[in-house]
């Protein structure tokens, strides 16, 4: 590195740092801004999104007792006796 090189380098390190800065005093006014303003949405929920909602919730259920039975059904066969044919 020259010695010309190294002068632009030191020079340039407070610009940088001074952007440092600036960005996180950014982000904390953007923090301290999120956690100030009200949070009402004045958001509904109309039948489309609450007919989706009741479709996960039953598919999720309906899935899970599903999967239930074929684990019971499994184990229940690893446990039962077996008529051996003659």
């Amino acid at each position: 590195m020259t010695k010309e090189a190294a002068r632009l380098a030191v020079t340039f390190l407070p610009y940088e740092e001074h952007m440092r800065k600036s960005a996180l005093q950014f982000f904390l006014v953007c923090i301290l801004f999120s956690l100030v303003s009200p949070s009402n949405a004045h958001a509904y929920f109309d039948p489309g999104t609450g007919s989706i909602l009741l479709q996960t919730i039953s598919a999720g259920v309906l899935g899970v007792l599903v999967f239930w039975g074929k684990i019971k059904r499994a184990v229940k066969s690893l446990f039962s006796k077996r008529d051996q044919p003659q």
